[in-house]
Order: C-alpha cells, then structure tokens, then sequence
C-alpha cells in the first residue's frame, strides 16, 4: 500500500517493511502456509489508516516530541508538560507556530518584545509594561507634590528591579506561565487589570425658549462622564451670547424641593438674593456672606451643601 512521507528533511528517513517471509523458517511455507498469510495480513492491517493502525505510530515515536512534526493531539501533551496545563486550542492562530514561539520567549526573556509577544500569542491580549523606576523620588532631582507623582523606593513595586504589567485579564490567569518563559529573574512582578473600553454617549438636551422680548435662548447640556460611574449632574446653560443675565441651571431640581421645605419667599430671599442665584448649581463659598447686608448662605442653609460641585465656564462669548 502507499504511504505519505511527512518529513521535514530534518533527520534520516527511515523506511521499514514487513519481514514475515525473513524471520519465520523456511519449512512453514510447506506446512503451515496459511500462518504466513494471516501474519502478512495482520501487518497490512496494522499499516492501513484505523484507530487500530498502531504501526505507524510506533515507527514515529521519535517524532513525537518534535513540534514541527507531531500530531496536533501529540502537540497538546508536549505543550501541557512545558506550559502548565495549555492546551493547543489555546491558542488562538497557529498553535505549532506559538509552540515553537515558546523558546524563543525563552531565550529573550525580560525584554519588551517577549513580553508583547506572549500575550499577543497566548491571551490575544495587548500589554502595557511599566518600569515604576521612573516614578521613584529622588532627592535633588524630582519635584514634590500631587502633579509630580512621584513615589518613595520601598523593597517591592517602587525599585529598581520591578516590572508593572497592565492587561485585559486577570493576573492569576498568565502569572505562572508569565514567570516560566517571560519574565525577568530577580525583578519584582506586579500586575494590574486595565479595562479600555469606548464609551458612547448620545444625549441631545438642546431646545429653544422664546422669552417675552423675542430673544432665542439656546439650551445647551453638560455631561461629566466617568468610565467606571455614571454622570455627577445634568444641568443647562441659558446664554443668550454676551449679555449679563446668561446663567446655569440645573435640570433636576424640581419645586418641591422648595414647597417641602418648610421656607417661604421671604426666608428664601434671606438665602438668594435673584431667581439665577436660586437655581445655579455652582457651590456657593465661605465669601458669599461677607457683607451682612446683602443676602447670601448661612449655617441654617439645608437645600444645598457647599460640596456642590462647581459649574463655571468661561468662554469669549459668554458671561458665565
């Protein structure tokens, strides 16, 4: 029957055929003839492509550990041995090539490319590697203060032999692997989830209002958004361009607010001394009430706290 030669040219090719005739003496061809015959078709059978076609797998097991060459179900066992358990579904291309990847990790461990690679290949996943040597404080040299961010050189992440590895995935999912073929002997390893993902935002508040003179008076909306948290506040900007009565409202507070309180428009008016002051979102300050005879917030104020947050724009075309 034919056979298919798979090799590579990597090694001598090795081509063997049934013996029977050879080894079994000679007076059974007399004898015993149908002997000969059973043990020629046997052999053809082990030969034939079967579950049960064992021969040539026994004729190939020195290529079982050769990854070039093996069979995808033999390149699982070798990849489970030397990666903890992975398997070539794993992966998420070609998994002979990732295999053979997995020395020349190996070889570069410790340096940017290897790192990248590793989790290109193995977790289709981008890094960001970090070096938080640039982020120790140094006497003389770096500035203190919130905006400089600087930390002082403890024995574990802020070093100068420490790696901080930003990725999509958990860190119990690639340290093991991470630390047998990437990284670097002796350095400290720290890794961090990151999350990026694209937020869409599609909120249309613009309106108009006629006001008795026939001015237009466009509504625009502010939206602070956060990755990890929904919008502060939703407030509205009523700016009819340079003139001096533009202000800020905020689109949540309703009238019960102030019905419920217990206040009449005298004590309001204690508290604000216009309508824009009334329903601006911006904060008030400890400088409101500087003169006792105008009306500003005091420690009996309790519809608003001065944690507000603070609303103010500043732009050539507009007052506020």
């Amino acid at each position: 029957m034919s056979h298919t030669v798979k090799d590579k040219n990597r090694r001598d090719v090795t081509l063997t055929t049934s013996k029977v005739g050879e080894v079994v003496p000679s007076f059974y061809e007399q004898e015993n003839p149908q002997l000969l015959t059973l043990l020629d078709k046997y052999y053809e059978f082990l030969d034939s492509d079967g579950t049960q076609a064992f021969s040539t797998a026994i004729k190939d097991l020195h290529h079982v550990r050769d990854i070039a060459e093996t069979e995808i179900e033999y390149l699982d066992e070798l990849i489970k041995e030397i990666g903890n358990g992975l398997q070539a579904s794993t992966f998420f291309q070609n998994p002979r090539l990732m295999a053979t990847l997995l020395a020349s990790f190996y070889r570069s461990k410790g340096t940017l490319v290897s790192i990248e690679g590793f989790f290109r290949g193995f977790f289709n996943e981008v890094v960001t590697v970090e070096y938080p040597k640039d982020q120790i404080f140094i006497v003389g040299e770096s500035q203190t203060g919130f905006d400089s961010q600087k930390f002082i050189q403890d024995n574990e992440l802020y070093q100068i032999f420490s790696i901080l590895l930003k990725v999509g995935i958990s860190t119990q999912d690639y340290e093991s692997l991470y630390k047998k073929f990437v990284h670097p002997a002796g350095f400290y390893f720290a890794g961090q989830v990151a999350s990026i993902e694209e937020a869409i935002l599609s909120i249309d508040a613009t309106g108009l209002i006629d006001s008795d003179t026939g001015e237009g008076f466009i509504i625009s909306s502010e939206f602070a958004l956060s990755p990890f948290g929904q919008s502060t506040e939703l407030t509205a900007l009523i700016d009819s361009g340079a003139t001096a009565q533009a202000f800020r409202v905020g689109v949540n507070q309703i009238v019960s607010l102030y019905t419920t309180s217990g206040m009449n428009a005298g004590e309001l008016s204690n508290f604000y001394p216009t309508i824009a002051t009334l329903l601006s979102t911006n904060s008030f300050t400890m400088d409101d009430s500087a003169s006792p005879d105008s009306a500003g917030p005091d420690m009996s104020l309790t519809l608003e706290t001065m944690d507000n947050d603070m609303f103010t724009r500043y732009t050539s075309d507009s007052t506020i």
